[in-house]
């Protein structure tokens, strides 16, 4: 039902308007109206569904709500009857590349895994990540290796051999060179006693020669000279 509006005539006693009793009956129908539609001050508010609430309480009949700040990477902007509350995207997409193509990852929460190869071994400890070699047998899965620099035995012996090539040899070598104990060859070349000369004169002629120096100058051209020492 409306509010009833009470007739009050044109001018006052003209009797044009509402009589006293019409008068009051509408007053009373107007507060039964008003009773009727006001909401008790007993009313409250309350935050619905998951999450932190805005309601913060009620003083009398007043009811009060938490204003919204903008945190890290959030902006609010009020416009009308609507606030708009924008947050930093982050990382729109990752693109990582790698020696044997890429892969693009979209932004937001995303796992990016992380293997090793052949001989590569990754892993975490204490929010650091670690990636560790596996030094085995690196040079056999090498088809083609090679030394940028001096390579130090550091007195081990090298084993299982088949050719080897260098340019020269230092140090003293042991063992069979085409089945010859080369240890062996020091005695025949260098403690070999042919004996001694014989300077015995048998005849004048034969004295000069062996006690008087002869020069016989120098070669103009010199030849190479082959000496065949024969057979023993």
């Amino acid at each position: 039902m409306a509010l009833q509006t009470i007739n009050i005539g044109n001018l006052a006693n003209d009797g044009t308007g509402d009589d006293l009793r019409e008068a009051f009956i509408k007053v009373n129908n107007n507060f039964t109206e008003l009773n009727n539609v006001i909401i008790s001050t007993d009313t409250d508010g309350q935050n619905l569904g998951a999450g932190e609430g805005i309601y913060n309480g009620k003083l009398d009949a007043t009811l009060q709500f938490k204003s919204l700040q903008a945190g890290s990477g959030i902006s609010l902007n009020s416009s009308g009857s609507t606030i708009t509350i924008t947050g930093n995207p982050g990382i729109e997409s990752l693109i990582i590349t790698t020696d044997n193509g890429s892969i693009q990852l979209p932004g937001g929460n995303r796992t990016i895994p992380l293997y090793g190869g052949t001989n590569i071994n990754t892993r975490h400890d204490s929010g650091n990540l670690y990636i560790d070699v596996d030094g085995t047998e690196l040079v056999a899965l090498d088809t083609n290796p090679r030394l940028g620099g001096t390579l130090n035995a550091n007195s081990k012996d090298i084993l299982g051999a088949k050719d080897v090539s260098a340019l020269r040899f230092l140090g003293n070598l042991e063992g069979l060179v085409n089945g010859i104990d080369v240890r062996e060859l020091n005695d025949g070349l260098i403690n070999f006693d042919l004996g001694g000369i014989n300077t015995t004169a048998t005849s004048v002629i034969e004295f000069i020669i062996l006690t008087t120096d002869f020069d016989f100058g120098s070669f103009a051209n010199p030849l190479p000279v082959s000496v065949d020492g024969g057979t023993i």
